[in-house]
């Protein structure tokens, strides 16, 4: 079920799903398109819930160029 879907005029997709097909209570689906896409999983709905938060500002942070292609893929790695 999607808690939360949120779509950027710049290309750039999250998402909230709770009680996943893959078997963990909270999944966080992010993307932009033509660059990267990931999937982070959670078990509480408040670290879904930060996750989806800093996921977006990931994003904003890429669109005003303060923070690299590398260093985007680092930090979501990083998250998971």
């Amino acid at each position: 079920m999607i808690i939360r879907d949120e779509e950027g005029a710049d290309g750039a997709r999250v998402t909230l799903e709770k009680d996943t097909e893959f078997g963990a209570p909270y999944a966080i689906t992010c993307g932009i398109y033509g660059v990267m896409f990931t999937t982070l999983y959670s078990s509480l709905k408040s670290e879904a819930n930060n996750n989806f938060v800093k996921s977006k500002t990931l994003i904003d942070l890429y669109f005003s160029n303060d923070i690299d292609e590398d260093s985007l893929l680092k930090e979501f790695e990083n998250m998971k």
